[in-house]
């Protein structure tokens, strides 16, 4: 910023009464130099001083890896939930990708679909954003501007966008558990900061809801090898006799779910 001048008026019938507040720079222009210069004629009304304000849009992102048993086919290196109050671009730098959520009913999965890398998060919409590399240890999530905002019509996930949200029972927030990172119930009366997005279940007797990104995946009911037209297999490559409900397998080269 080269320099900024502001002028204010009393009145008409003191036409000269005013009053410039001017903010200058040669180029870098620390945050607290504040004004520079204010000149008046002694006869003024009103400054307007613009101030930087610090607003949780650079989202911390945690690691998570092979340990983490609640995230299955997720590529990436950290994780963290967001949601804001108006559409957002997800940064390049470095490489985060933004998924919404579909649940696979009957499940204590939640299928992540991404969103399009030039598509724009739309406002008050939770999300997961996950860095595809170490060095992803957060995110700065910038205002859309043009960008088309990707259709979330179908996305289950909650959301605090601009304001804090006191949990209730069935909320599920995104925290490391016993069985690593996952969404694990949250203590009902507790307080989610804001920006952030969470999973709203109502009565529901799951531990925690596993994280899980296939586009193929399905739920199918009571399937049994007896009756299968192809070997089924789990996600270890190993052939399996007996699936279990709730369970990944593959057959036929696609995942799937037993309901």
């Amino acid at each position: 910023m080269g320099s900024l001048s502001i002028a204010g008026k009393r009145n008409s019938d003191k036409a000269e009464g005013y009053a410039t507040m001017t903010i200058a720079t040669n180029g870098n222009m620390d945050a607290n130099e504040g004004i520079n210069s204010i000149s008046n004629s002694g006869n003024f009304s009103s400054l307007f001083l613009f101030e930087e304000v610090a607003y949780p849009n650079n989202v911390k992102l945690t690691a998570f890896g092979e340990d983490d048993e609640l995230i299955t086919n997720l590529e990436g290196n950290t994780i963290g939930t967001f949601s804001a109050p108006f559409p957002t671009v997800v940064p390049f730098d470095p490489e985060v990708e933004a998924y919404y959520a579909e649940q696979v009913k009957g499940t204590d999965y939640v299928k992540l679909k991404a969103i399009g890398v030039t598509d724009a998060i739309p406002a008050n919409q939770g999300v997961i954003l996950v860095g595809k590399s170490e060095s992803a240890t957060s995110a700065l999530m910038k205002p859309a501007t043009v960008e088309r905002a990707a259709d979330l019509s179908s996305n289950m996930f909650a959301h605090t966008a601009g304001v804090t949200t006191t949990t209730a029972a069935g909320d599920y927030v995104l925290a490391r558990g016993n069985q690593g990172i996952g969404f694990y119930e949250a203590n009902a009366g507790g307080t989610l900061a804001m920006n952030k997005a969470f999973l709203r279940m109502g009565t529901s007797n799951v531990a925690a809801f596993r994280l899980v990104v296939d586009e193929e995946v399905t739920a199918i009911d009571g399937v049994t090898t007896e009756k299968a037209d192809a070997p089924i297999y789990d996600l270890s490559g190993r052939r399996v006799l007996n699936t279990i409900k709730g369970g990944i397998y593959i057959q036929k080269g696609k995942k799937f779910i037993v309901k």
